[in-house]
C-alpha cells in the first residue's frame, strides 16, 4: 500500500511540469509570413507577420510592435501585440504611387527589426493624355509630332498594347502610326484622335488660309522704323516687321529678373528673309543671366566685332561727314563689353 502511494505522487509531480524552458527578453524579430510581392497600386496584398524571439529562439509573447512603412503603402494595425507563438500580424495595402515601397517591424526591446520590400504597379488604363492639346500650322508641308501617354485611375503611367492616330478631316492633315501629322492644305480644322485601350484624346490642328504668318491669330504685328527700339516683356509671342526691303533686326534676349533663374529659353522665326540670321556667339546652353549675387553668369553673350564694324562703315559710307576719325574712335568695340 505504501509502494502504491508513492508511485502515484511520483506520477503526479512528472505531470504538473509541462512549461517546458522559459523565454528570455526578445532579442530577434523575422518575418514569418509574407504577403505577395506586387500587384496594382490600391490593392490590398495580405498578412505580414513577424515572429519574435529570444537570443536561443524561443517565441516571446507580450512584445509590443511596431509597423512603420515608407512609399505611401498603409499598412494596418501600425502597432500589434505577440500572440503565444510570438507572433504579431498587419495587413499591407499598397499606396496610389507605383513604385518599391517597404514596412519596417520593429519589437520593443530589440535593437533592429525587420524590412520587406514590395512593389506597386500601375493599374488598367483609365485614360490617354495627347501632348500638345492644340497645333496651328502657317504651310503646307509643316509637320508636328503628337505623343501619348497613358495613365491609371491615379495617375500612373501604363504601359500600353498599341496607341492608334486618325484625323477626322484627311484632306487636310496625314497623320501616321507614329503621330507624325503634316498639313496637306491650307484654311481649316481639324482633330487628331489618339486611342489605346477604348480610351481616347484628342489634339486640335489649324493649317492657317493662304497668306498667313506664324503671328496670324496670336499676336499684332510691330513694325519698326530705322532705329526703334522694341521690349517685349513676359510675352510669349511677340512679332516685327520692317517697313522696307532690305532692313535689318539686332535681336537680344535678356532676363530681367532679379529671382536666380538659371537661364532662359528664346526661339525666333523669320520669313521672308534674304539671308540667315547671324547668330551671337554664345553658348548653346543659355544665355547671360541677371542675377542677385555678384558672381558672373558662366553663359556670357560675346562681342560680334565684325557685326559691329561693318554697320560703322556703312554709317561712314551713306554719311561721309558725320563722324570724324577722332569721333570713330570712340566706337571700337570694348574688351570689357
Amino acid at each position: 500500500m505504501t509502494a502504491l502511494l508513492a508511485a502515484m505522487v511520483l506520477a503526479g509531480a512528472c505531470g504538473a511540469d509541462t512549461s517546458g524552458p522559459k523565454a528570455g527578453p526578445a532579442a530577434k524579430v523575422v518575418v514569418s509570413v509574407a504577403p505577395i510581392a506586387s500587384g496594382p497600386v490600391g490593392t490590398l496584398l495580405g498578412a505580414l507577420s513577424v515572429r519574435v524571439s529570444d537570443a536561443a529562439g524561443l517565441a516571446v509573447s507580450g512584445v509590443s510592435v511596431t509597423f512603420a512603412s515608407t512609399g505611401g503603402v498603409i499598412v494596418s494595425p501600425v502597432s500589434s501585440t505577440t500572440d503565444a507563438a510570438g507572433i504579431a500580424t498587419a495587413q499591407v495595402t499598397l499606396g496610389t504611387i507605383a513604385g518599391a515601397v517597404s514596412v519596417t517591424a520593429q519589437a520593443a526591446g530589440v535593437a533592429s527589426g525587420v524590412t520587406y520590400g514590395f512593389t506597386g504597379v500601375a493599374g488598367p488604363v483609365k485614360s490617354v493624355i495627347a501632348a500638345p492639346r492644340t497645333v496651328r500650322f502657317v504651310y503646307v508641308g509643316d509637320t508636328a509630332r503628337v505623343s501619348v501617354t497613358a495613365q491609371d485611375q491615379y495617375g500612373n503611367p501604363t504601359p500600353t498594347s498599341a496607341i492608334f492616330f486618325s484625323t477626322s478631316d484627311p484632306t487636310l492633315v496625314s497623320v501616321d502610326a507614329s503621330g507624325l501629322v503634316k498639313a496637306l492644305r491650307q484654311g481649316g480644322s481639324t482633330l487628331v484622335i489618339s486611342s489605346s485601350n477604348s480610351k481616347a484624346d484628342t489634339t486640335t490642328v489649324t493649317v492657317l488660309p493662304a497668306g498667313s504668318s506664324n503671328c496670324t491669330g496670336v499676336v499684332g504685328t510691330t513694325t519698326l522704323a530705322v532705329g526703334d527700339v522694341q521690349t517685349f516683356s513676359g510675352a510669349q509671342y511677340g512679332c516685327l516687321s520692317g517697313t522696307a526691303t532690305g532692313a535689318e533686326f539686332a535681336l537680344v534676349a535678356f532676363n530681367s529678373s532679379v529671382d536666380q533663374v538659371s537661364s532662359i529659353a528664346v526661339s525666333i522665326t523669320g520669313t521672308g528673309l534674304g539671308t540667315a540670321p547671324n547668330p551671337s556667339l554664345v553658348p548653346a546652353s543659355s544665355f547671360a543671366v541677371r542675377s542677385t549675387s555678384a558672381a558672373v553668369a558662366s553663359s556670357r553673350l560675346q562681342l560680334d566685332e565684325s557685326f559691329h564694324l561693318s554697320l560703322l562703315a556703312r554709317a561712314r559710307a551713306q554719311h561721309p561727314g558725320f563722324v570724324s576719325a577722332r569721333d570713330a574712335r570712340r566706337f571700337q568695340p570694348l574688351r570689357s563689353l
